[in-house]
Parts: C-alpha cells; sequence; structure tokens
C-alpha cells in the first residue's frame, strides 16, 4: 500500500505530456548567410524541446534550442539551401513544419562606369556555372533588363553592358535553380 502511495505522489508531480507544439519561422525567404530565428510554444510547458533542420537536398540536422519564458523556446539558424524545419517535444510533433527559402548572395561590383564594366557573382552553396545574369535599369516603368550574361567558373563574370549618359540605378537578377530561390543584388546608382 505503501508503494501504491508513493506511485500515486510521483505521477501526480510529474509534468503533464505537451498537448500542442507550435512552431514558427520570423522569415519564409533569407538570403544565403543570413539567419532565421525560430520560435516554439509548447503548451503546458515542457523542459525539452527539438528542432530538426531538413534541407532540399536531403539529410537532417538538429539545432539546439534555448528556453525563454514558461514554453518558449528559440534558436537562429542559418540554412545554406531552402530548409523546412520541425519541432518536437515529448511524444507531440508540431503541426506547422515551416519552410524558408535561400536566395543566392548576388554581388555586383561597378569596375568602371564611365566604360560600363561590371562584376556579379552569386554566392551559394550550388555553382550557377552557365546560368544567365541579368543587369536591369529602373525606369519610369520598372525594372528593365540590359544585359544578359552567362556566369562562369565561381559563378561569376566580368562584362560590359550599354548604359544611357547621366544616372542609373541598376541591380543583377539570377534565377532559381533547385533548392534556391532567385537571387537579386543591391541597387547600384552609376554616373556616365
Amino acid at each position: 500500500m505503501l508503494t501504491s502511495l508513493f506511485l500515486a505522489a510521483a505521477l501526480a508531480l510529474a509534468p503533464a505530456p505537451p498537448e500542442s507544439v507550435t512552431l514558427d519561422a520570423d522569415r519564409t525567404v533569407v538570403t544565403y548567410g543570413d539567419p532565421v530565428r525560430l520560435s516554439v510554444v509548447v503548451e503546458p510547458p515542457e523542459e525539452r524541446v527539438s528542432i530538426i533542420g531538413l534541407p532540399y537536398d536531403g539529410g537532417s540536422y538538429p539545432t539546439q534550442p534555448v528556453p525563454g519564458e514558461a514554453g518558449r523556446w528559440s534558436v537562429e539558424d542559418r540554412p545554406l539551401i531552402t530548409t523546412q524545419y520541425r519541432a518536437r517535444s515529448g511524444d507531440v510533433d508540431s503541426a506547422e513544419a515551416p519552410v524558408v527559402a535561400v536566395r543566392p548572395r548576388v554581388h555586383l561590383v561597378v569596375i568602371s562606369a564611365r566604360r560600363g564594366r561590371f562584376y556579379t557573382r552569386a554566392e551559394s552553396l550550388r555553382s550557377y556555372r552557365g546560368r544567365a545574369a541579368r543587369l536591369e535599369r529602373r525606369t519610369g516603368r520598372g525594372w528593365r533588363p540590359v544585359a544578359r550574361v552567362q556566369l562562369g567558373r565561381r559563378s561569376a563574370v566580368r562584362f560590359s553592358a550599354p548604359l544611357p549618359a547621366g544616372s542609373s540605378r541598376i541591380r543583377v537578377v539570377v534565377d532559381t535553380i533547385p533548392g534556391y530561390a532567385r537571387g537579386v543584388s543591391r541597387v547600384a546608382l552609376i554616373r556616365r
């Protein structure tokens, strides 16, 4: 009978298993190398939570969430390719599985504004060699293509493009490839 009382007391003190696990990402798209903050809410609060990243190209990796207020956990991750996330607490999985798309980091360097010479590179885990990049110019009607070039070794290329006299706002756009969203460089203001 004494054993029954101890067992009943231990069960009464044991935390209730989680009923719900909610996972949220603060962004749906990030640029290669930039962070995304993942937040988990467990009801009722639980002492252990795990978040798993499932990259587009396969496999999985754990993250190390940090506890916050009762039942709240968070972690910052830097996905290198489009990644889906799942959270788990006890035997309960999150109903949500947010996907964070990754776009390549597109660099645009103005070598010579006067001569219309530029350098661009798409930075990501995958090669963009042989893929097209477009130089676009901002007009009153939006962004218009000026030149189309093919990326070479190291996903980069030096090129020339005709631009009108005066000032122009330009950028480089790289289209999607498997695992990556469309990439866009910074906007550069040049004067000729």
